[in-house]
C-alpha cells in the first residue's frame, strides 16, 4: 500500500516570538521554550521531528526550533498550490519584522535580514529517506540517498541564533488588509520585495553594487517611477513631505560632496535633504549598473550609507503609502522615524560612539531617539494646551501618551 506524501514548509533559521499570520498563511514555531510541539502540529510530530534534525548549527547541534507554515483550516500539510503562496507570505513577514530592526542600538535590539525568512519545502512519505533537489537554467537535478538526520545543513552565519523575529504586528496587520483589499501599494510591492530581499541577506556572496542595483530597482517599483530618477524624488518626496525635519543647505554643512543641479541648486538647497539622497542613490545605482564605476566622483554618502539608508526608509515608504490607503495608521514610533530621516542624512558618522563612560551610545541612535522624543513632547505640550483652553483632549493615539 503505497502511503500519501506529504508536504510541509519551514524556515529553519526562524524563530519567532509570536505566531503570525499574512496573506493566508500561518506561521507557528514548531516548539515553544519548553520544548512543546505546537497544537497544529502534533499529528505529524515525529515526522518533523525527523525532517528538522538536519538542520543544524555551527557546532552541528541540531536547531531547538523553527518556524512552520500552515494554512488556517487545512494545518501544515500542504498542497502543491500552496508554494508560491508560502513564498509570498514569507517574504511578507519579512517585511514586518524587517521594519522593526534596530540599527547601532545603545544595547540590543531587534535585527533581522531576508536570510532568515527563506522557506524550505520538504516532501516525504514517512520521514526517514530525503531526496535533495537543486534548479538548473535547463531543468533540474535531483540527489538521493540520504536519511534525514544523517544529512546536515548548517546554518548560515548572517543568522544569529540568538536573534528572535520580532514583527511588527500592526504593520503586519496593515500589509494582510492590504493584501485583501488587493491595494495598488501590494501590486507595486510584488515586484519590489524580490528586489528588497535579494538586496538584504546580509550574505557575502553579495556586493554592495549589486544590492545598490536592486534597492533602487525597489523604489522603482514601489512609485512606479517608470525608470526616472525625477519620478522617483516625486514619490518620495510627496510621501515624506509633511515629515521634513533637515534642508539640503543644513546636510552639505558636514556632507561636503553632495551634488546639486546647477540650474535648480538655489531650490534644492531649500528643499527636504530626503529628495537629493534618493537622487544620489538612483545615480549610484545607475553608475554600477550601466556606466563607469560609482568610484568616478564622490558621493555625499557612502555606498554603505546609502544602502543603510535605503533599508531604514523603505519599510516606512510603505507604511505611507498603506496609510493613504486606509489599511494602516503610523503610530509614534513611526513618525518619530519619518522626521529621523532628514536628520540622519544631514548628520556624520552614524556610527560613531560618544565618549560618556558607561553610556556610549552612537550617533544614529541617538538621532533616532531625539526625533520621537520631540514628536512625545510636542504632543504633550499640545494636550496640556488644550486642557487648558478647555478644549477635549487629543487621544492618546495621536500623543503616544495616556
Amino acid at each position: 500500500m503505497t502511503t500519501k506524501p506529504h508536504l510541509v514548509a519551514f524556515l529553519p533559521w526562524l524563530r519567532l516570538k509570536n505566531e503570525q499570520t499574512i496573506a493566508g498563511i500561518q506561521f507557528v514555531s514548531l516548539r515553544d521554550g519548553e520544548g512543546v510541539l505546537h497544537r497544529l502540529l502534533t499529528d505529524a510530530g515525529a515526522a518533523l521531528e525527523s525532517i528538522v534534525s538536519s538542520y543544524v548549527d555551527l557546532k552541528g547541534d541540531p536547531v531547538p526550533t523553527c518556524t512552520v507554515a500552515t494554512v488556517p483550516g487545512c494545518g501544515w500539510d500542504l498542497a502543491g498550490d500552496d508554494v508560491e503562496t508560502v513564498q509570498w507570505a514569507a517574504t511578507l513577514l519579512f517585511l514586518g519584522a524587517w521594519a522593526a530592526n534596530a540599527y547601532f542600538p545603545k544595547f540590543f535590539g531587534p535585527y533581522v535580514n531576508s536570510s532568515y525568512f527563506r522557506p524550505v519545502f520538504q516532501r516525504f512519505s514517512d520521514a526517514t529517506w530525503i531526496a535533495i533537489g537543486s534548479r538548473r537554467l535547463d531543468g533540474e537535478t535531483l540527489d538521493g540517498g540520504y536519511k534525514h538526520g544523517e544529512i546536515r545543513f548548517s546554518r548560515p552565519v548572517q543568522c544569529s541564533p540568538n536573534s528572535a523575529g520580532v514583527v511588527d504586528e500592526a504593520f503586519l496587520k496593515g500589509l494582510d488588509a492590504a493584501t485583501k483589499a488587493k491595494s495598488p501599494t501590494m501590486q507595486r510591492l510584488a515586484t519590489a520585495l524580490p528586489f528588497v530581499s535579494l538586496s538584504n541577506t546580509d550574505d557575502d556572496l553579495m556586493s554592495w553594487k549589486a544590492e545598490a542595483v536592486l534597492m533602487a530597482s525597489a523604489f522603482e517599483q514601489l512609485f512606479n517611477a517608470d525608470a526616472s530618477k525625477q519620478k522617483l524624488k516625486e514619490g518620495l518626496g510627496d510621501v515624506l513631505a509633511a515629515h521634513g525635519s533637515a534642508t539640503t543647505e543644513e546636510a552639505l554643512h558636514v556632507r561636503e560632496h553632495i551634488r546639486l543641479d546647477a540650474e535648480w541648486a538655489d531650490e534644492q538647497r531649500k528643499g527636504w535633504v530626503h529628495r537629493i539622497w534618493i537622487a544620489e542613490f538612483y545615480d549610484l545605482r545607475s553608475k554600477a549598473a550601466h556606466k563607469g564605476t560609482p568610484e568616478m566622483r564622490k558621493w555625499g554618502w557612502t555606498p554603505r550609507e546609502h544602502l543603510l539608508m535605503a533599508a531604514w526608509v523603505f519599510p516606512l515608504a510603505v507604511k505611507l503609502l498603506l496609510e493613504r490607503e486606509g489599511h494602516y495608521s503610523l503610530t509614534l514610533k513611526d513618525r518619530g522615524r519619518c522626521r529621523s530621516i532628514d536628520k540622519l542624512l544631514a548628520t556624520a558618522d552614524w556610527g560613531a560612539q560618544s565618549e560618556l563612560p558607561g553610556n556610549a551610545e552612537h550617533t544614529w541612535d541617538v538621532v533616532v531617539r531625539r526625533s520621537e522624543h520631540d514628536l512625545w513632547f510636542a504632543g504633550v505640550v499640545k494636550k496640556l494646551e488644550d486642557i487648558r483652553r478647555d478644549k477635549a483632549p487629543v487621544s492618546s493615539d495621536e500623543t503616544g501618551i495616556d
